[in-house]
């Protein structure tokens, strides 16, 4: 558990896989100030405070208080999310599997004309 509000900007920023500057860009601030944050030499404001909390799925009293764990990102997010991205990968292994088993088909059919021309010369 992170003592801090900084220590857990931080915590949740490195869980999330996102540097520094990635983060700064998407809550629209200087590197150097999110690092003032990180370092607990300031605080971000109210409205700042919320956007972190959103870019990072945490809670702004987690980012507040601190407490349990950080949740995962799965854990995070709502049912329907969680579903919609379950269907998002299962619709990109169908297209893998289809592309496998048409690979598959066209390497069957030249094995077999190969076969029916040595037999042939044969």
């Amino acid at each position: 558990m992170s003592d801090t509000m900084g220590a857990r900007i931080e915590q949740a920023r490195l869980a999330k896989g996102l540097n520094v500057t990635q983060l700064s860009r998407r809550i629209a601030v200087k590197p150097t100030t999110l690092k003032n944050w990180e370092s607990d030499r300031s605080e971000p404001r109210a409205n700042k405070m919320a956007m972190v909390a959103g870019v990072l799925g945490v809670s702004v009293q987690w980012l507040l208080e601190g407490g349990e764990e950080l949740p995962s990102y799965e854990e995070q997010l709502p049912g329907s999310v969680r579903i919609a991205k379950k269907l998002e990968l299962a619709l990109a292994l169908q297209q893998r599997l289809s592309q496998i088993l048409f690979e598959l088909e066209s390497d069957v059919a030249r094995m077999q004309h190969d076969w029916a021309e040595e037999v042939s010369v044969n």
